[in-house]
């Protein structure tokens, strides 16, 4: 029904635009004196306005209650130098996150640019909005009409070569027999903002925006009333407008009936070096810039990977995430994360590294690669971030890579995946060569213990929600403590060492090859000795610093991430991995829990989910996508941090929108789901293991990429047909194809055909309940403690780790029987800083203090010990 509806309103709005001026041209010609034009006169050269993306929009209806911010979805724009962000607040079509000349937020923004139209002074009060894409991306349209038949469309865009946001806003009246007098076009600013003739200046001398109408009369007032009843809207949904908020105002007039009327608005960056008026000239050229920027994001679609079929809702997602990782690419080559952030994060380019080189987008890639290694090479160390606008001029500064700071787990691991990752697609050994010694020390820097593993880095993204739940008040009674030693880390590390052990041997340094591979192993090795628990059939995500204790339960994104990541680990073990986690984990929604107590979880766990599914050939894999798209904002992206219901958070952190980082992964996870697409072109291989979602006729995926070989992959019910195009490869490309029984060769222009088994399908189980394993009984004296020096003054205790989140019956089986007898003797517990997840009067007043209270009474002795010490004295940051 949802749909049905923005389709019926969609329509007749857009019916309403191509018959305005229809059969009367000198309503196509209204205004033209102050520069304005018709619907018509824009959408008759135009069809591919009205190409947009129904299954991804947002829908409001003013009759009814407004929806809150995790209902909202963002829309961004941008070209590198100049970034905006649509549809996060009220009302739609509200520009948020305005940024020039650069992505990097050193200033902050502009402040919001809120639109409004006007009729006789009043502000109209909208009836319905709705916005979507315009396909393939780069632009957003809005629909906003009145009850009386008055509507307002605007297409947002940023020029693909201007410091520009540019909006074209179409009015038009679609009454039966009615004319409306004195319309005004109104944009108001939440910024301090200056009147500069007819136009407005936002910001400073050294980084401002210029706002206007094109070629039109403009006047610029503090009067402006809002298009909307603010006190509708929460707090993060309302535009920040004040008494002292200017506005601009563009008079149109009046229109009649089927009449209507284009305005073009802008908003130019400027510097003390262009105060844009080069670039308001080229604005005056006409529509050529629309033209222009619809054109650049076509071509980057058509020369990259497209999936086509019937599932558009599917085509659009990958279409979709595919966009917003390329325009969250700073000019410079950084991509970052822009809605809440900015800075080039190591590990939230992951999504983007990995997705854009599935699609065969190497040149965005290779920038970053390039972005990073120069700008580290500035600072002389690795560090888990980069603004994204460091002037990289002349050769990159020569560096003591042996000496260099770097991190001393995960990002460092992700450092050499990223460039592995784009090495076995493209094959591309100069780039490796060129940033070989930064690579090692990547490797050679990270801390691995005597046990050979290795902790979390800290500030991991699946911190949230645990950290964040904790800290507003909430439980997260089975989180991971982050100061452990880590699953994740262990794997990561073993990947990126023996790809580095790869990429050796390409490049000539084969003496060092039998080093990465022995590091791997030793990590390796400790992953399968310390992790794994025979009882639960599981590998814990977290072992303690100072025993080989373990945190039981399952965590989803580490526990799935082997598959994404390729981990070379005991196959069975991982299967059996897999199975339970989903045993104590999954949802009816085809989501998981992030542990058996915690429903909030990081939007890239269905990524991980539907990747291991498509790794195993779960029968469950077309439940987990179809989630993978539900736990989507509307506009297609993912928040930082999902409710148990799938929808992005909002009373507790998960503010932060369009993320390319968790969006790369999913939609990654997803074409390899329909593909099973790897790539080694060092090898001159390609492995597809085709697969149909249930339900589905067929589908077909073009542009998949091998350095320059280019492959169509088309897969029906009964089979599949891989062509490799004309591409500028002349070799042979060897191509392992499922339901062949033997590689086959192909050179340009050659097909190989093979049949296609339709596999099961089935749902996910709901999650069973959790138990941890009991303790080992015996201990006489107990140590509850994080603290090392705490440890090492209290010998012959039986120490228990409270940085792993036990739950208080497991303690509680070690000092008590079943009947309430002791087991132990005494209690020593550190409780300067009381544990993971547990507050300061746990073993006062909670749980913990409950059970001590118990215990005494069995003839227990307590001590309770204070060092003075706490737990982030004693963990360094690494």
């Amino acid at each position: 029904m949802r749909r049905v509806t923005y389709w019926l309103f969609a329509i007749l709005l857009l019916v309403s635009l191509l018959l305005s001026g229809c059969g009367d041209w000198s309503r196509a010609r209204y205004n033209r004196s102050h520069g304005a034009f018709s619907a018509q006169d824009l959408l008759a050269q135009r069809p591919w306005l009205q190409d947009v993306t129904p299954d991804w929009h947002v829908q409001i209806d003013y009759s009814q209650a407004l929806p809150g911010f995790a209902a909202l979805a963002g829309f961004p724009l941008g070209n590198g130098h100049v970034f905006a962000a649509t549809g996060l607040r009220y009302p739609l079509g509200t520009l948020e996150n305005l940024l020039g000349p650069t992505y990097q937020k050193t200033g902050g923004t502009f402040g919001q640019v809120i639109p409004a139209l006007e009729v006789g002074g009043q502000t109209v009060n909208w009836r319905q909005q709705a916005m979507t894409w315009v396909r393939p991306g780069g632009m957003v349209r809005t629909i906003s009409g009145t009850s009386d038949g008055l509507s307002l469309t605007t297409y947002d865009y940023v020029p693909p070569d201007l410091p520009a946001v540019v909006r074209i806003a179409v009015v038009d009246n679609q009454s039966q027999g009615r004319s409306f007098s004195g319309i005004s076009l109104a944009h108001a600013f939440s910024a301090p903002a200056t009147a500069a003739g007819s136009e407005v200046q936002l910001g400073t001398a050294s980084a401002g925006m210029r706002a206007g109408y094109l070629d039109s009369r403009a006047e610029v007032t503090k009067q402006f009333a809002a298009p909307l009843d603010l006190a509708q809207t929460q707090r993060d949904t309302a535009p920040g407008l004040n008494e002292n908020s200017l506005a601009l105002r563009c008079p149109l007039g009046k229109l009649g009936p089927g009449q209507s009327v284009v305005k073009i608005f802008y908003l130019i960056v400027t510097t003390p070096q262009d105060d844009g008026s080069a670039t308001l000239a080229k604005l005056r050229a006409g529509l050529t810039t629309l033209d222009a920027t619809h054109q650049y994001w076509q071509q980057r679609a058509e020369q990259t990977v497209q999936v086509t079929g019937p599932d558009t809702r599917l085509n659009d997602f990958l279409q979709i995430e595919k966009y917003l990782c390329q325009v969250q690419q700073a000019a410079g080559g950084g991509f970052s994360p822009m809605h809440g952030y900015t800075k080039c994060w190591i590990r939230d380019s992951n999504g983007p590294v990995r997705y854009l080189t599935s699609c065969g987008d190497f040149e965005a890639v290779k920038r970053h690669l390039q972005y990073q290694f120069a700008g580290y090479a500035r600072q002389g160390k690795v560090s888990n971030n980069l603004t994204l606008d460091l002037p990289l001029t002349g050769p990159v500064p020569a560096v003591d890579w042996e000496k260099a700071p770097a991190p001393g787990a995960e990002i460092a691991s992700f450092m050499i995946l990223q460039r592995y990752w784009y090495w076995l697609a493209t094959g591309d050994n100069d780039l490796i060569r060129e940033q070989w010694p930064m690579l090692r020390r990547c490797l050679l820097a990270q801390r691995v213990d005597e046990r050979g593993t290795l902790p979390f880095f800290g500030d991991e993204t699946f911190r949230f929600p645990g950290y964040e739940l904790f800290g507003a008040g909430r439980p997260a009674p089975d989180w991971l403590c982050m100061q452990t030693q880590s699953l994740d880390s262990c794997r990561e590390y073993v990947v990126a060492a023996r790809g580095l052990a790869e990429m050796a041997a390409a490049i000539g340094h084969a003496g060092e090859v039998a080093d990465y591979q022995a590091r791997a192993e030793r990590v390796r090795a400790a992953v399968e000795k310390y992790f794994w628990q025979p009882d639960h059939g599981l590998y814990a995500p977290a072992l303690s610093p100072l025993t080989n204790q373990v945190q039981q339960n399952p965590f989803a994104p580490v526990n799935l991430h082997c598959w994404w990541l390729g981990y070379p680990g005991d196959l069975t073990r991982q299967q059996s991995d897999l199975t339970q986690t989903l045993r104590y984990l999954a949802k009816p929604s085809g989501t998981l829990l992030s542990t058996p107590l915690v429903g909030y979880y990081v939007p890239m766990t269905p990524g991980y989910l539907v990747y291991a599914l498509a790794a195993t050939d779960h029968p469950a894999r077309g439940q987990a996508l179809e989630a993978l798209l539900n736990a989507a904002e509307a506009s297609g992206g993912y928040a930082e941090m999902n409710t148990p219901e799938d929808v992005p958070s909002a009373a507790v952190w998960g503010l932060h929108r369009f993320r390319p980082w968790e969006g790369g992964l999913n939609a990654d996870a997803a074409l390899y789901a329909l593909t099973g697409l790897q790539v080694n072109m060092p090898l001159r291989r390609v492995t597809l293991r085709p697969w149909l979602p249930p339900g589905s006729p067929g589908f077909t995926v073009t542009n998949l990429a091998a350095g320059k070989c280019r492959l169509k992959l088309e897969v029906t019910p009964t089979g599949c047909t891989v062509t490799r195009g004309p591409d500028e490869d002349p070799q042979p490309l060897t191509v392992v194809l499922r339901g062949l029984p033997a590689p086959v060769s192909l050179a340009p222009g050659q097909s190989v055909k093979a049949s296609l088994a339709l596999g099961a399908t089935a749902k996910l189980a709901p999650a069973v309940p959790f138990t941890w394993s009991p303790p080992a009984t015996g201990a006489r004296q107990v140590l509850l403690t994080w603290d090392p020096q705490t440890v090492a003054a209290h010998p012959g205790h039986t120490v228990l780790d409270t940085r792993l989140t036990w739950p208080i019956s497991y303690l509680k089986q070690m000092l008590l029987d079943a009947k309430g007898q002791r087991r132990a003797d005494a209690v020593l517990a550190d409780v300067g800083w009381p544990g993971a997840f547990r507050r300061d009067d746990y073993w006062t007043q909670g749980e913990g203090g409950q059970l001590l209270a118990e215990f005494e009474k069995a003839g227990g002795k307590v001590q309770r010990l204070d060092t003075g010490r706490r737990l982030s004295d004693a963990v360094p940051d690494i």
